[in-house]
């Protein structure tokens, strides 16, 4: 082992992995995460990047970043940016000064725009398309790379679409999941056709839902973010990802909601159920009544979906002693009533706890 090895916490042959012999496994990539300096990780990433395209060939996207309005119904707390549409300085560029904007990239040698803007719930699905047919009539060769995923999600709230409802600002979630993803899809399939070349990553941020929750307010949550490419499963796989560094984190709750997040995107399949049962064992562990409702929320599904056997019986108790924690009691022994009806606790002894549960619970 090399000297520059030899002083990690997780054995790492970083030639090998340099010379792409090995791959870096999930506890190597956080260790050089936390553990390598930045002008190493910088060293080695540009001999990888020599040994694949050799030393003199490097590419970049020379572009501009235009953004078509500072208008926004989200109120981010970090955000110098927004403004309501009242103010002296709010504004939707015209054609003119976009296209104005673009000449000036072009004359430079640029090639591609980052369209982005604040969410602006004055502005209809034909606003948008006008922009993108404009822009390609004019500029044909510039490549259109816009729009960040929060603003595909106020899309869903905000843009009138045949066929589907628009709840209003700020609350696409009140669609059912099947109906948001639909109305998502067909928002993205009639951008395309209107010039819309590529979609970029912005507006994650944390993604923790407790943080999230208050300093973005009125943003697309976590689930929603990953959730704009419907049918693409890297999504699925930022999210399993982002549920491991979490629970790195020791983060009960964040790693909590990260690994429900997983469940949610396949509540049928075997991967998803391990993940909500994770989900459960860190919610329990948040001395928290709201997460205690969390927990006790998602065990009750795990119950309902696990027919009978050890997964059933543990999820049934999480439900019934997380309800307890957060004096629903009545929901506890509901919940409890529903694992007798399986032939659940399997030992007489845990079925006694049960029902003596089941007795507090009453007085």
């Amino acid at each position: 082992m090399n000297e520059v090895a030899r002083r990690f916490s997780v054995p790492i042959d970083i030639e090998a992995v340099i010379s792409g012999t090995a791959r870096l496994d999930r506890d190597q990539t956080l260790c050089l995460y936390h553990e390598a300096t930045l002008h190493e990780l910088g060293r080695w990433s540009s001999e990888v990047c020599e040994r694949l395209h050799g030393p003199s060939v490097r590419t970049f996207v020379k572009d501009r970043n235009i953004n078509y309005t500072n208008i926004c119904s989200a109120r981010c707390t970090f955000c110098a940016f927004r403004r309501d549409g009242d103010e002296a300085d709010a504004y939707t560029l015209d054609r003119r000064h976009l296209h104005d904007k673009i000449r000036e990239l072009i004359d430079v040698g640029g090639t591609q725009i980052l369209l982005q803007g604040g969410m602006n719930p004055d502005l209809g699905i034909e606003f948008y398309e006008d922009m993108l047919r404009g822009i390609k009539l004019t500029f044909p060769t510039v490549h259109i790379h816009g729009f960040s995923p929060p603003e595909f999600v106020e899309f869903v709230a905000v843009l009138d679409i045949a066929g589907f409802e628009s709840p209003g600002a700020g609350r696409s979630n009140h669609l059912p999941l099947d109906v948001w993803r639909a109305k998502l899809e067909a928002i993205m399939s009639r951008l395309a056709v209107a010039g819309l070349d590529s979609l970029p990553g912005g507006g994650g941020e944390i993604f923790a839902e407790h943080v999230r929750r208050r300093i973005g307010l009125g943003k697309a949550s976590a689930r929603q973010w990953l959730d704009r490419y419907p049918k693409d499963p890297a999504a699925a796989d930022v999210e399993i990802r982002l549920a491991a560094v979490l629970d790195r984190k020791a983060d009960r709750r964040a790693s909590g909601a990260a690994h429900e997040v997983v469940y949610r995107r396949s509540p049928g399949s075997a991967l998803g159920r391990r993940h909500a049962v994770t989900a459960v064992t860190h919610y329990a562990a948040v001395n928290n009544k709201v997460v205690y409702s969390q927990a006790a929320t998602l065990a009750e599904e795990l119950l309902a979906a696990f027919p009978k056997g050890i997964s059933a019986e543990e999820s049934g108790w999480q439900a019934v002693v997380q309800w307890r924690r957060g004096n629903e009691w009545a929901k506890s022994n509901a919940v409890a009533t529903k694992l007798l009806a399986k032939g659940l606790p399997a030992t007489p002894l845990r079925k006694r706890q049960l029902y003596l549960m089941m007795g507090e619970n009453y007085g």
